[in-house]
């Protein structure tokens, strides 16, 4: 991992999830730490796998970062997807019209995993998926190229650049 940022926390589409990683469970201080299984506290190990090692043999574009304490995946700056405190689950950033089909097959929106977070703190892009359940490399591409579409936007508005 190279020692510039990954992650974009001021754009539009990370700002929400910045505002809980950071606020929330103060985690760490740093916005961004390099990318190491030992500095990741509170997930489990199986999971902190499956994120980090099995989702990117598959998609060899994203990176992995740590923003705030929390072990993401990362597109063009964006992250699409992340694993926290919730065993056997990981949530993927989701287009509203990729979510119907994946709800159909087994996702779903929000799930309280501890008492002070649920999905619906951060944004509606979000969908949660089991941990290898048959949906999920779907899910985790869909995730991957929402994140770069959103790279190629206006970071402050989540606009289109113009031309």
């Amino acid at each position: 991992m190279s020692a510039e940022l990954k992650v974009n926390r001021l754009h539009a589409a990370n700002k929400p999830l910045w505002s809980v990683f950071d606020n929330d469970y103060r985690m760490s201080h740093e916005p961004e730490i390099k990318a190491d299984k030992s500095k990741v506290r509170e997930v489990d190990s199986a999971d902190l796998n499956h994120l980090w090692d099995e989702i990117p043999r598959k998609l060899p574009e994203c990176d992995r970062a740590i923003f705030f304490g929390v072990p993401v995946l990362v597109r063009d700056t964006i992250i699409f997807a992340y694993v926290y405190r919730a065993h056997g689950y990981i949530a993927y950033r989701s287009l509203h019209t990729d979510q119907d089909r994946f709800l159909e097959k087994g996702a779903f929106r929000s799930k309280n995993f501890h008492a002070h977070f649920t999905l619906q703190s951060i944004t509606s892009d979000w969908l949660w998926v089991q941990t290898g359940d048959s949906i999920e490399i779907d899910m985790a591409k869909a995730a991957c190229e929402y994140a770069a579409a959103l790279g190629k936007v206006d970071p402050y508005t989540t606009r289109l650049k113009s031309l």
